[in-house]
């Protein structure tokens, strides 16, 4: 199909999500078990390399073979091994179980290498939705919250990072809650748009325009879905990290599981320059982009404090869209796109939510006069108005949004600056309606 997979000698990968499932890395000799598999998904954290494929032919044969090899054996030995102990006190037959009590309890057990566990992570409903540090014991619980808002099913699976930065396989189980029926769901809506900055140098044209937009077209195709769309219109000066954080804190303390949050931003993106390379936003009173570590610590809103958020809101079907280009400072640095880019990738999958995003690599986001916006969200807004409803059934999923998207922004880039630009979709979890539309 469209799925593909790319693998390196030295460990690096790339693939479509549910490529690096179905390719493993494999070894005969190991005291674990004969023929042990480990999916690709489980390297993605140590492996995931955006452009891998140009990468590895661009590189001539003494710098291949310099690389060094990836050591299966080593490496499997080592990985952490999960399996289900029980849910609200009793065992799970074959990883299903059945609730009453929308508030329950679920145990993990690690039955090998549990001194290797740095942390284990429960997925709901392919959302993240707990997180405890590695312990070195062999018993983890989770206290969860049920939910109907994907039909009485409730999928999980919960996974365990190892000191080797390979995960456990997955282990997944499923509860089926017959709780009261939940209230129909609410809309949160963020928009964030900065076209004044504090440094003028920084400005941008339509970032502004670009979010009212968003907020217009999605309360717009959207309401009919909700109870209620509760606005959140952050712009110009008002975008800093305090009112931005505390937008989210709200809707950290309201949300419910059936509900859904889409946080769209225009303006700056940055990596950090240090050691520690990280994404950030870049609010209004970042007054310089590149050198200034310190100052995108205290001001800026890193890919960190975004996977915390995503974590602890209990919406269950998150979006985040960033349409954030960089400044012409970014040009002596072509590898900072990539890096961009993993960084967004391991934020979508570590969270289980969609993240759609306008340009990486040397890419730059281009602002056109005649269409009053950014080439990414003129797409975006043509998509969600009714264009990536593809398949006519007035309905537009988030898959069918980012598909859209990927496939628009290159052929309206080359068609008015002749140079393709290509924007990155990571949507690691499950597909949803966003918007309905009128017959």
């Amino acid at each position: 199909n469209d799925d593909f997979a790319v693998v390196s000698r030295d460990g690096r990968v790339e693939g479509t999500p549910e490529a690096l499932r179905k390719v493993f890395w494999t070894s005969i000799w190991t005291s674990r078990l004969p023929n042990q598999r480990t999916p690709l998904e489980s390297t993605f954290e140590s492996g995931f390399t955006p452009r891998l494929l140009s990468q590895i032919m661009d590189e001539d044969e003494k710098t291949q073979l310099a690389k060094t090899t990836f050591e299966v054996e080593k490496v499997i030995d080592k990985i952490p091994a999960l399996q289900l102990k029980s849910v609200n006190g009793a065992a799970a037959a074959n990883g299903t179980a059945s609730a009453t009590q929308k508030q329950s309890n679920v145990e993990i057990a690690v039955t090998q290498n549990a001194q290797e566990v740095t942390e284990v992570k429960l997925y709901q409903n392919s959302k993240l939705v707990k997180v405890i540090p590695g312990n070195g014991k062999s018993l983890y619980g989770f206290d969860i919250s049920l939910t109907n808002s994907f039909g009485e099913l409730n999928y999980f699976y919960a996974t365990a990072s190892s000191k080797s930065g390979v995960e456990s396989e997955k282990v997944k189980f499923t509860i089926n809650y017959k709780g009261v029926t939940e209230a129909k769901p609410k809309l949160y809506l963020v928009t964030i748009g900065i076209d004044k900055y504090k440094n003028p140098k920084y400005n941008l044209n339509y970032a502004q325009a670009d979010a009212d937009g968003v907020a217009n077209v999605i309360n717009k195709q959207s309401k009919s879905l909700f109870q209620e769309v509760v606005p959140f219109s952050i712009r110009n000066d008002k975008a800093v990290k305090a009112n931005i954080f505390a937008a989210l804190n709200q809707i950290k303390t309201k949300a419910l599981e059936q509900d859904m949050i889409v946080v769209y931003y225009a303006g700056h993106g940055v990596m950090s320059s240090g050691a520690e390379k990280e994404f950030y936003i870049v609010p209004h009173d970042v007054t310089q982009l590149y050198g200034r570590d310190d100052m995108l610590a205290a001001k800026g809103i890193s890919a960190s404090d975004l996977r915390n958020f995503a974590s602890d809101i209990n919406a269950q079907k998150q979006v985040f869209i960033l349409d954030a280009c960089q400044s012409a400072g970014a040009l002596d640095a072509l590898d900072r796109g990539a890096a961009e880019e993993k960084a967004i990738a391991q934020l979508a999958r570590s969270t289980g939510t969609f993240w759609i995003t306008s340009t990486g690599a040397e890419q730059f986001a281009t602002e056109f006069a005649k269409l009053g916006h950014g080439i990414f969200t003129y797409a975006l807004l043509e998509g969600i108005g009714g264009a990536a409803d593809t398949n006519k059934d007035q309905r537009l999923t988030i898959r069918e949004l980012s598909t859209y998207i990927e496939n628009k922004v290159p052929e309206l880039s080359e068609q008015l600056k002749g140079t393709a630009q290509f924007p990155s979709a990571y949507s690691f979890g499950n597909d949803f309606p966003i918007a309905v539309f009128e017959k």
